[in-house]
This record gives C-alpha cells, sequence and structure tokens, in this order.
C-alpha cells in the first residue's frame, strides 16, 4: 500500500506528537514509531527533525548523533496551538502504540550498548546502563577476534544488573582512601552517596576502559585499585554472562 502523502507542516507536528506523547527518543526510535504506524519515511524524518532543531524547536540529549530527541519550550507551544491539525486518526495510531513503545524505549536507554570499529581493525564493545541521565555504568573494552553476539541489546538487558554486581564482587581489594591510585585510576565524589570510580588497563594504551559509580568512598577506590590488574578476568565474566543470557 502507497504511503498516503502527509504535508510538510503536519510532518512537523507529527514530530513533535510522538516526542510528547511517547517522550525523549533516539531517531533510531522516533523512526520505529513513524514507521510502525506508516506515517513518515526515514529521509522525510531526518529532513523534519533537522529543520525543527536548527529551528529551536527540538534539542537533543547526549551524543550529538546518538542522544535522545526531546521538545523545547518553543516546539511546545507550537505543538499546543497547532495540535488539532493533526487528525484525529494519525493521533489515535501514535496514542494507542505509546505505552509499547515506552516501555520497550526506556529499556533500550538503559541498557545502552554498541559495536565499533577500532583503529586496528578489530571490534570493540561498549556497554552502558543510565538511570533517567544518570551514567551508572559505562565499560569500552575489544572484543576478541572473530567474537560475535547477536542479539546483543537483549542479551545486555537481561545480565546488565549482574555485571554491575560481578564489579562489587570481583574488584575488592581492602585498598583504602589514603593510598595511592594506579596510574590512570580516579575517584569523583559526585554527592554524600555516590562515588564515581574512572579506571584502565594501562594508561598509554588502554584495551579496556572502565566508568562505574559507587555508594561508598571505599567501594570507589577498591574498584579504582584493583581494576588494571582484574581488567582481563572482568571482561572473561561480561562476554560469559552476554553468552549464557537468556534471550526473551
Amino acid at each position: 500500500m502507497q504511503r498516503k502523502i502527509i504535508p510538510d507542516a503536519e510532518n512537523r507536528l507529527l514530530i513533535l506528537y510522538a516526542l510528547k506523547t511517547v517522550g525523549a527518543m533516539t531517531d533510531q526510535q522516533l523512526l520505529i514509531v513513524m514507521t510502525d504506524t506508516d506515517l513518515m519515511n526515514y529521509i522525510t524524518l531526518q529532513l523534519t527533525i533537522a529543520d525543527l532543531e536548527s529551528e529551536g524547536k527540538l534539542r537533543r540529549q547526549g551524543d550529538t548523533s546518538g542522544g535522545t530527541l526531546e521538545l523545547t519550550d518553543a516546539g511546545l507551544y507550537l505543538l499546543n496551538s497547532f495540535e488539532m491539525h493533526i487528525p484525529v486518526s494519525r493521533r489515535g495510531l501514535i496514542d494507542s502504540g505509546a505505552a509499547q513503545w515506552r516501555e520497550r524505549f526506556a529499556a533500550e536507554q538503559m541498557a545502552a550498548v554498541e559495536i565499533f570499529d577500532l583503529p586496528n581493525g578489530e571490534k570493540g564493545l561498549h556497554l552502558r546502563i543510565v538511570d533517567r541521565r544518570n551514567v551508572l555504568l559505562d565499560i569500552t573494552f575489544a572484543l576478541p577476534t572473530g567474537k560475535r553476539i547477536n542479539c546483543l541489546q537483549q542479551r545486555w538487558q537481561q545480565c546488565m544488573n549482574q555485571v554491575y554486581l560481578l564489579l562489587l564482587s570481583t574488584l575488592g581489594s581492602g585498598h583504602t582512601p589514603e593510598k595511592k591510585l594506579p596510574d590512570g585510576c580516579s575517584v569523583l565524589q559526585v554527592s554524600d552517596s555516590e562515588w564515581l570510580t574512572t579506571a584502565c588497563d594501562n594508561p598509554t594504551q588502554p584495551t579496556i576502559t572502565l566508568m562505574v559509580s559507587l555508594p561508598t568512598e571505599e567501594t570507589a577506590h577498591e574498584c579504582a585499585a584493583t581494576f588494571p590488574t582484574m581488567s582481563a578476568v572482568v571482561r572473561d565474566a561480561i562476554l560469559a554472562l552476554l553468552d549464557g543470557a537468556q534471550l526473551p
């Protein structure tokens, strides 16, 4: 079936309406909404997003390419002024799927995952746990040569809590805040109940890097002090958890 041609002005309103109804989304998630409802194709979506961003109707949180899009005050004002110009049937398409998309996208945004190319031609793996906009865990490492992981997003969602607990149980050394940390490792107090550990295996040529939010200063220092020598163990344990994750 050929998609009905929708005027540019209405496409703008549809994007604003989707973001208001479903919530902040990445470009890819917004594309899923628009293609699931047969409202917009990829090219039209990207051109319209670019126009709305340049006019200050949308803003992007986080990474400039992969961050989430959300309404600005100007975008919300535009939508509130002209929302009724969107046909009821098209608003209904977005309304009917909003709860399902919201649940799905929230899980994806909390458990972010990416495979990328390294300068040496190998593949790298980037795993994150994000609570709202606070990064609880961010770990990046090189994958073993030839390693492939299918259904990676779903696997990471299934085992991310186990990985966080793995770090707590593995990276303990009795290191105290008074002792000097290894090169390339640091601890930063974020709040009374949050400490941020940053660590790597090798400060000059790192093959694995870690950033993790922890509840106490002692735990944060233990993780930072132990990570350089335990990083290979951590990497292998994470890969084992990903391989063994039960897919839905």
